[in-house]
């Protein structure tokens, strides 16, 4: 979730890639970055990273390390009571607007069909937000339309709603990504303006059905799992020529393709298709070759929509594809931060989440460049307790962790993380979410 405070950072992922996370006030977020480190405060300043570069709002402090920007204990804008800057204080907090999730990931939509997404905006200060100049920036695609660009006040501590769509014309022979902006004023004195990227692609294979969230367990339960009701709906039990699990070859990872087919690695390195709709497994051809198991996702690629699976072998390390129907296996490159479970979004973006951390370490979140394997971000997750069995998942906007018994979700855009299900009561094994999810 973005979290607007007077003391905190708000708004844009500082990896740079992909359509990225809100930005709220120019501020910036990241659960895992450090708030000790050098940096002068002062209005509108100029924050370098390895990272990226963001800019800081008045009175915030530059942490060069992530970039992030924060606020000092000693800073008078920390207080509870503190007004606005430049302004007095006393009278109670003012609007503090959270916007939440940090960007609206349509996923794949037909030619024909339409999909709809809310932000929600929740007011925890004393006093209204008054939330207004609600558009679209220019550029954006017109599939995307406002339910309302009305101005609406949101009360203290009071719950509001912006409402978009995602409607895509007829594939006119252009790139299937369309992405946009929305953007608004938030009444909220600290962070007064916010911007939401907005992305959805046109694909004829995506069907309601296949946007979801699909996991399977260690004893082979295939589920769904709706990740608004936090529950899950048991489809069956696989039962795959030649798997047993009972005899130490249990499902490893899976991945899900836009058509529905849950494609699973077992421990024994055979890989098999699996349908969503009843459980039912066909054998593959496949030869691991000393490279299965791995964690796997399909990745959309950003120009031509095509869904491309990947994978990241336990085994040696190494970031993979494995063209589809052929199951040719290519090397892209070793991974340096080593081998963990893979997510694709809908922009073409491929994250890699990995329990051990590096040398041992606290969880990480790590962006992957599909082309190389070379590490674009690196992010800690220190709100992550990593136990055993692991799994990972995109959709709506959030990487959904299974760290058995456990679920967390984690926010791309301020990459917080949120506990959703303490203990699920299952030994969920392997996720997926095929591209044409949101």
């Amino acid at each position: 979730m973005v979290l607007l405070s007077a003391c905190g950072a708000a708004g844009a992922a500082v990896d740079g890639g992909g359509t990225g996370g809100s930005t709220v006030g120019g501020g910036t977020g990241s659960s895992g970055g450090s708030t000790t480190g050098g940096g002068a405060t002062g209005g509108g300043m100029t924050c370098e990273g390895p990272y990226g570069t963001i800019t800081c709002k008045p009175g915030l402090t530059c942490n060069s390390e992530e970039p992030t920007c924060y606020c000092a204990a000693n800073n008078p804008l920390c207080q509870p009571d503190a007004g606005p800057p430049g302004g007095s204080s006393g009278g109670g907090t003012p609007c503090s607007l959270d916007v939440f999730p940090g960007s609206l990931d349509f996923g794949g939509v037909p030619p024909d069909g339409g999909a709809s997404a809310t932000l929600a905006l929740t007011n925890s200060g004393q006093k209204d937000c008054q939330v207004s100049a609600l558009a679209l920036a220019a550029g954006t695609a017109p599939d995307f339309s406002l339910a309302s660009d009305q101005p609406f006040t949101v009360a203290a501590g009071a719950k509001g709603t912006i409402g978009v769509s995602f409607v895509p014309a007829e594939d006119d022979g252009g790139t299937a990504l369309r992405t946009g902006t929305l953007t608004f004023l938030t009444g909220d004195p600290f962070h007064p303006d916010a911007s939401v990227p907005l992305a959805g692609y046109v694909s004829a294979a995506c069907a309601t059905a296949n946007r979801s969230i699909f996991t399977v367990d260690a004893n082979g339960t295939l589920s769904r799992f709706d990740p608004t009701s936090l529950t899950f709906t048991d489809i069956g039990v696989l039962d795959c020529p030649g798997e047993d699990a009972d005899a130490g070859a249990g499902p490893f990872s899976m991945a899900v393709d836009r058509s529905g087919t849950a494609w699973v690695v077992f421990d024994d390195g055979n890989l098999l298709a699996v349908n969503t709709a009843d459980a039912g497994c066909a054998t593959t051809a496949f030869d691991g070759g000393g490279f299965a198991p791995f964690g796997m996702s399909f990745r959309t690629d950003p120009t031509s929509g095509a869904e491309t699976l990947y994978v990241s072998s336990a085994t040696t390390g190494d970031l993979a594809t494995i063209a589809l129907p052929s199951l040719a296996l290519t090397t892209v490159g070793r991974e340096a931060d080593g081998w963990g479970e893979l997510a694709g979004t809908g922009d073409g973006q491929l994250w890699e989440y990995i329990p051990g951390g590096v040398l041992g370490g606290v969880p990480v979140l790590d962006r992957l460049d599909p082309a190389t394997a070379a590490v674009l971000a690196h992010h800690p997750l220190a709100g992550i307790t990593a136990v055993g069995d692991f799994a990972m998942a995109y959709y709506g906007g959030e990487f959904w962790v299974f760290e058995a018994p456990a679920v967390y979700e984690v926010d791309r855009a301020t990459l917080a993380v949120r506990t959703a299900i303490a203990d699920t009561g299952r030994n969920v094994i392997g996720v997926g979410a095929s591209s044409c999810s949101p």
